[in-house]
């Protein structure tokens, strides 16, 4: 008796497995969230020189009538 409520009791849980037609959502690692932190670091740089170059050169054109 025991045995069949064991095997019975395995059987109905080996159904109870992941559904492998969903793709599985992976988690970003470490190095990849730190090589995207510093992506977007390096572009927010890039932007801000991008500024101080064009007020170096609107400050430029001002003294340049200036004078």
């Amino acid at each position: 008796m025991k045995w069949w409520m064991i095997a019975t009791l395995a059987l109905a849980l080996s159904g109870c497995g992941q559904d492998s037609s969903e793709p599985e959502v992976a988690e970003k690692g470490v190095f990849e969230a730190y090589t995207d932190s510093q992506v977007e670091a390096l572009e927010k740089a890039r932007g801000v020189e991008d500024e101080l170059k064009k007020a170096d050169e609107a400050r430029r054109k001002q003294l340049e009538q200036i004078q």
